[in-house]
């Protein structure tokens, strides 16, 4: 499987640059869901699964969820 569309630029979070980073695109603590840096998803994901989220390397290639 593999991320539609263009790869995201940055953190839907911390509004850091994604590039050459793996992401995750996960529903967050509060409930919304974002697409995440590594870092952000260990604070405010809430996991990798069926109805949690998705983590995908750099290329956009899924990794896991």
């Amino acid at each position: 499987m593999k991320w539609l569309g263009d790869l995201p630029t940055k953190c839907d979070l911390c509004k850091e640059p994604l590039t050459g980073q793996e992401f995750f695109d996960s529903k967050t603590i509060w409930g919304i869901w974002a697409t995440m840096c590594s870092q952000c998803f260990r604070i405010a994901g809430t996991g990798v699964g069926e109805g949690k989220g998705q983590h995908y390397n750099e290329e956009g290639r899924k990794i896991e969820g």
